[in-house]
């Protein structure tokens, strides 16, 4: 039941960590979403396999939405991978080095602070998702620009999806009063939404997006792209030192 439960939730999890840290327009191997999945599915099984513990479940995470966003816009597709890379060869020298002990010198205010403005400028990120605004021009990347921005597309704002997005999150919020227990809140909304816009309709041509319609019919492949190593040079991996840090 637990495995059930975090697949159900990580799957479209997957799926919209790999569209918000991917910039739009950028040239990658598949899709956006499929990005989100294949490293879901590949990570998932090296966690499982590798990890330290037989309870241990590993799962994509938010907060490397703005980190992510920024390397790809900054050095592309390659860049991010090659970043990726150098972060786990920096994972395992910091291992070997123990020197995850620091993190309890760290002040409690820094952590939360930290992941703080990440969920709020991640909510930010999706809220043009989450009124269904259909823009053509891009979303601006800096947070302070993005607010103005959003202000001046209000008319944009589809009723349908704005709607549904606050029927959600409300629905998410009042589940655990109703005291069952044993199904998260997030994966009935889920459910909930989809069959219920599949059964009124709404699907495809309608008023509400999806990932076929917004990212073509072959946005999540049949199987696993095969592998391939990206171009690299000696002057981006010095570029690329502090964002692998980071």
């Amino acid at each position: 039941m637990a495995g059930l439960s975090v697949g159900l939730i990580a799957l479209p999890l997957a799926l919209a960590l790999g569209i918000a840290s991917i910039p739009a327009g950028l040239a990658t191997p598949i899709a956006a979403p499929a990005l989100g999945v294949v490293t879901a599915v590949v990570a998932g099984i090296l966690i499982s396999l590798l990890g330290g513990s037989r309870v241990q479940i590993g799962g994509p995470t938010a907060a490397f939405i703005p980190i992510i966003l920024l390397i790809a816009s900054t050095h592309g597709y390659g860049g991010l991978v090659i970043a990726t890379m150098m972060a786990g060869v920096i994972l395992i020298l910091m291992g070997l080095t123990r020197m995850g002990t620091l993190i309890k010198f760290i002040p409690w205010p820094v952590t939360s602070g930290f992941t703080t403005g990440i969920a709020v400028a991640i909510m930010l990120t999706q809220l043009p998702d989450f009124c269904g605004l259909s823009v053509k021009e891009p979303v601006p990347r800096e947070f302070f620009e993005r607010i103005p921005w959003l202000v001046n597309h209000l008319g944009d704002i589809d009723a349908g999806t704005t709607l549904l997005s606050i029927g959600c999150l409300a629905f998410i919020l009042l589940w655990p009063r109703l005291g069952l227990k044993h199904l998260p809140g997030s994966v009935a909304t889920m459910l909930g939404a989809t069959l219920l816009v599949a059964a009124a309709g709404w699907l495809g041509g309608g008023s509400f997006a999806t990932i076929g319609t917004k990212f073509g019919p072959g946005a999540i492949p049949a199987g696993l792209p095969a592998p391939a190593f990206p171009d690299f040079d000696w002057t981006t991996l010095r570029d690329l030192i502090g964002p692998a840090t980071a």
